[in-house]
This record gives C-alpha cells, sequence and structure tokens, in this order.
C-alpha cells in the first residue's frame, strides 16, 4: 500500500467514525414532547362511538352521557380522530361542518372557515405529554383547511401555540364555562411546516 492509499484510507476511517458519533448522539438525544407523545401512541381517524368516553368524562363530567354526543356526529362530513395508548383511548378531537358564526371578524388572509374543531380532549393522565398536539396536527395535515372552535378559556393557550388566533372577545357556553372563539387558517408553508 502506497502513502496516498494511507492516507485516503485514515481519511475514511476518520470521517466514518465521525458519522457513528454523529448517529449515536442523535439516537442518544432527548425526545421532544411531540416524541415523546408519538412513542407508544397512535392517533389515527376513529369513528363516532369511539369518542363518546373520553369526551363525557374530560368535557362533560357529573353530566348525562348524552350530553357528550354532538348533533352531526354521525353526519357524513364530519371527521373524528382517536389518539390511543395500548387498547386504551387517550385523547379525542372532531371536526363538523358549521358555518363560522361571526361573519363581522377580520380573519386572517379573509378566509372563512366551514368547518368547526369540536370535542378536543385529553385525558388528564397523559396532559402536557403531546398527546393534544399530536391530535391537532394530524387533523390540520389531513384536513389543510381553515378551521374554528369555541376554546376554553383554559385550553386557550394550547392553540395559540399551535397558530390558532383569537377572533373577538370572551363569552361564555351556559352550563360549559368561558370560551373564546378561534381560528386557524393554513397557507403552504404553515401545511408544510407542521411536525409530522
Amino acid at each position: 500500500m502506497n502513502v496516498i492509499e494511507r492516507v485516503f484510507q485514515a481519511i475514511l476511517q476518520a470521517v466514518s467514525g465521525l458519522v457513528q458519533a454523529l448517529v449515536g448522539g442523535f439516537a442518544r438525544a432527548p425526545l421532544t414532547a411531540a416524541q415523546r407523545a408519538i412513542e407508544g401512541a397512535t392517533v389515527r381517524r376513529a369513528v363516532p362511538a369511539e369518542v363518546i368516553d373520553v369526551r363525557h368524562a374530560v368535557l362533560r363530567e357529573g353530566r348525562p352521557r348524552a350530553t357528550a354526543i354532538f348533533d352531526g356526529d354521525d353526519h357524513a362530513t364530519t371527521r373524528h380522530w382517536v389518539a390511543k395508548l395500548g387498547d386504551d383511548v387517550v385523547g379525542v378531537v372532531s371536526v363538523m361542518q358549521a358555518e363560522f358564526p361571526d361573519r363581522t371578524a377580520t380573519l386572517p388572509t379573509g378566509q372563512v372557515p366551514v368547518r368547526q374543531l369540536r370535542g378536543m380532549a385529553t385525558v388528564p393522565s397523559v396532559r402536557g405529554k403531546g398527546i393534544g398536539a399530536a391530535m391537532l396536527t394530524a387533523v390540520q395535515l389531513e384536513l389543510a383547511e381553515p378551521l374554528w372552535c369555541n376554546a376554553r378559556i383554559s385550553a386557550a393557550g394550547f392553540y395559540d401555540k399551535h397558530g390558532w388566533q383569537r377572533v373577538g372577545g370572551e363569552f361564555e357556553i351556559p352550563g360549559v364555562g368561558p370560551h373564546v372563539r378561534m381560528v386557524w387558517v393554513p397557507d403552504a408553508d404553515d401545511v408544510r411546516s407542521l411536525p409530522g
């Protein structure tokens, strides 16, 4: 082996060692919240019956189960998603066709949403672990169209962090509590940049 071959072989070994170190570092890097949520959890489309129990337990606690069944749950244009850990449903969300109620509001890009995000909930044991973010991302990626929701005041910060904008002031939904109306209007860059 001549000098040039030995130098070339030494360079290849050094580069190989560097690549192995980098890959090993990435493999040992701390997980982000979204990665932790996805690890062991799945988000998938669902049928109406799969969302009712979590909706009832989280959003209608202490009220009759029938209050967790929404008009439109069975409509052909309604979409439902669940987040599952093993056999357990730990998060739910639905999107229904519904006219945006405040036509006088100034909306981002002027687009008026025709679908409402409703009944989004995660069980207390998984809150803060990225399950809600994973579900919201699944909805936004699949639909990629303007959406609106009536967000509980306690959840409005979550939507703020995910690109939703508040429209109007706080209002009360009788028997449920204070809310704020919010909208999400994607543009091509928003949809491409969503984690997924």
